[in-house]
C-alpha cells in the first residue's frame, strides 16, 4: 500500500491537490486521526442539523484513493498523472451504525480482494478499497468498477459515484478499520462492458432562422460530451436558459433541442432510459434557472 494518491485541503471547492501521500498513511490516519481532525469529526457526529452537517463534512481533509493528480492542476480526468492500483467503494445512508459495522465486516471477510474496509465519517456508511491491476486509463478503471457493480451493486447503500476515478473521499475515524496485508490481498481482474444501445440519430427540429442561430450555439456543448456529463449538461442548459430569458428562443424550443441532443449523444444515452430522463429533467431545471440571467448579444 505504498502507492501514492493525492490529498486536498478542508475545502470541497478547492480541487487543487496539496500534496501526495501513500495509501498506507491515509489508512493509518483513519485509524489514528490527528487531534484537530478528530475534533472536526466529533463535531460532525454531534451535529443534528443537516445543513450544518454538510458544511462540517465539506471542511474535512479529502483524498483521491484511485489516482494522483498533476501538481498544481485541478481534479479532472485530463489531469490524472497515475492510477494507484486501488478502486474505492462506497455504501452510504445505512439505517444505523450497527448495520454499517456488520456490512464492513461482511464485505472484508467475503471479498479477499478488499484491501481495507472502514466506517464513513457519519458512521452510517462503509468505505472499502479494492486492489485492482494497474490501469492506465479512466476507461480501464471503469471496466473494473462495472464488474464490481455487477457483483455488489444489489447490496443496500451501494453508490455508483466512485466510478468517477477522481472522486475524493472524506477522511473519517474508525479505530477498528480492517486492513489486509498486501501479500494476502487478491488482485481483482474482472471487467465488464455494459451493453450500449445505438444512440438515436440527431434529427434537427424545424425552427425559425433566428432561433436556429442560438440553438446552434448550444449544440457543440453537448456533442463534445464523452465523460463527466452532468456538469457539462448543466452548463449547456444554463446557456440555453440565458437565451430563453433574452427572448431569442422559447423554453419549448430549448428543451426539445436539448432532449434531442441528449438522446443522440453516445455517452449521455448509454445508461438507459431512466438516466436519460434524469438528464432531461436536469436540462429543464437549468433552462428555467438560466432564464433568470438573460444572455444578450
Amino acid at each position: 500500500m505504498n502507492t501514492l494518491c493525492s490529498y486536498y485541503s478542508g475545502d470541497i471547492k478547492d480541487s487543487i491537490p496539496k500534496g501526495r501521500t501513500t495509501i498506507a498513511r491515509v489508512l493509518y490516519g483513519i485509524k489514528n486521526p490527528k487531534p484537530h481532525i478528530l475534533h472536526q469529526l466529533e463535531l460532525l457526529q454531534a451535529e443534528t442539523d443537516a445543513a450544518k452537517r454538510t458544511k462540517l463534512k465539506h471542511g474535512l481533509f479529502q483524498f483521491t484513493p484511485a489516482v494522483t493528480i498533476q501538481d498544481g492542476m485541478g481534479r479532472k480526468y485530463a489531469n490524472i498523472e497515475s492510477f494507484s492500483g486501488y478502486l474505492p467503494l462506497d455504501f452510504d445512508k445505512l439505517e444505523s451504525q450497527e448495520m454499517a459495522e456488520e456490512l464492513k465486516f461482511a464485505l472484508f471477510e467475503s471479498c479477499q480482494y478488499i484491501a481495507a474496509s472502514w466506517l464513513s465519517s457519519s458512521k452510517k456508511g462503509v468505505r472499502c478499497l479494492v486492489k485492482i491491476r494497474q490501469v492506465d486509463s479512466v476507461q480501464a478503471f471503469q471496466l473494473h468498477f462495472n464488474a464490481i457493480q455487477n457483483e455488489l451493486g444489489d447490496i443496500k447503500g451501494f453508490d455508483t459515484a466512485p466510478k468517477n476515478a477522481v472522486l475524493p473521499l472524506f477522511i473519517s475515524h474508525d479505530p477498528d478499520i480492517l486492513i489486509r496485508p498486501d501479500e494476502e490481498t487478491d488482485t481483482y481482474t474482472k471487467t465488464f462492458t455494459p451493453y450500449r444501445k445505438a444512440p438515436k440519430p440527431f434529427i434537427p427540429n424545424i425552427k425559425s432562422v433566428k432561433s436556429e442561430r442560438y440553438l446552434n450555439r448550444i449544440t457543440p456543448m453537448i456533442i463534445k460530451i464523452n465523460d463527466n456529463g452532468h456538469p457539462q449538461l448543466r452548463a449547456a442548459a444554463s446557456v440555453a436558459g440565458g437565451f430563453v430569458g433574452a427572448g431569442y428562443i422559447t423554453f419549448d424550443e430549448a428543451i426539445s433541442h436539448l432532449e434531442n441532443l441528449i438522446r443522440s449523444n453516445a455517452y449521455l444515452s448509454q445508461f438507459g432510459e431512466g438516466k436519460t430522463n434524469s438528464y432531461i429533467k436536469t436540462a429543464s431545471e437549468m433552462i428555467k434557472k438560466g432564464a433568470n440571467s438573460p444572455i444578450y448579444d
